[in-house]
């Protein structure tokens, strides 16, 4: 799945954002190795988020959210 591009093109980089999610305690994938579904992975981002600091939250919202869509990701994660 590497090689994949989002919306605006830039590459995905799943192995990036699978080290960000466990850098917090959450699996990108099943225990039968499919990708969660992305609802599932904000639910369990979203239970965590508050306990974060600024660094932990910066971090995320650029690996999982892009550069240009972090401030939205940090917006709808505060929410």
């Amino acid at each position: 799945m590497e090689g994949m591009l989002d919306e605006e093109g830039e590459p995905i980089y799943f192995s990036r954002v699978d080290e960000a999610l466990s850098s917090i305690g959450i699996s990108l994938k099943t225990a039968q190795g499919q990708f969660k579904p992305f609802s599932e992975l904000l639910d369990e981002m979203g239970r965590k988020w508050a306990g974060l600091d600024q660094n932990q939250k910066a971090y995320l919202a650029t690996v999982v959210a892009g550069t240009r869509q972090q401030t939205r990701f940090v917006a709808a994660m505060d929410n």
